[in-house]
């Protein structure tokens, strides 16, 4: 299986204020993961609406059937500003995949029907990796 870099550990905080802010995130996950997505800078468009799910254990998951494609977001995902901008490209991604496959792009296709699974997982996950570096050399670090 793939090994996801995943950042897992909470942001040290300066003030309790920032420390409460921060908190918020859980208390209403939907919603801020809808304000996350509302407030990213650049030109990035996701296939479908992320969805909060509770019983991911994840930071999420890409739902690819046709005509019920999906992003679910579980609460590792919301560990830190970067870990959710890195599940968001990660999932789109898989989303992507699939549809370039369905075109009969060979070389994705190979990638997405490669009997070991982690070759799309370690595929998308560089994507995402190069995104969140390219978004931050662009608008700067995220703040949690």
């Amino acid at each position: 299986m793939a090994k996801r870099d995943v950042e897992i550990s909470a942001p040290a905080f300066d003030s309790l204020e920032e420390s409460l802010e921060y908190t918020r995130r859980f208390q209403n996950p939907q919603g801020f993961i809808d304000e996350f997505v509302k407030l990213l800078k650049g030109r990035i468009k996701l296939s479908a609406d992320p969805k909060y799910d509770s019983r991911i254990m994840a930071s999420g998951s890409a739902i690819i059937s046709r005509g019920q494609e999906a992003i679910k977001i579980g609460l590792a995902g919301l560990i830190c500003d970067s870990e959710l901008f890195k599940t968001l490209v990660h999932e789109e991604m898989h989303l992507r995949l699939i549809r370039k496959a369905e075109r009969s792009n060979l070389r994705i296709l190979n990638i997405v029907t490669h009997p070991d699974v982690s070759v799309e997982e370690d595929y998308v996950e560089q994507i995402a990796v190069r995104y969140l570096r390219m978004y931050e050399g662009a608008f700067g670090k995220f703040k949690h």
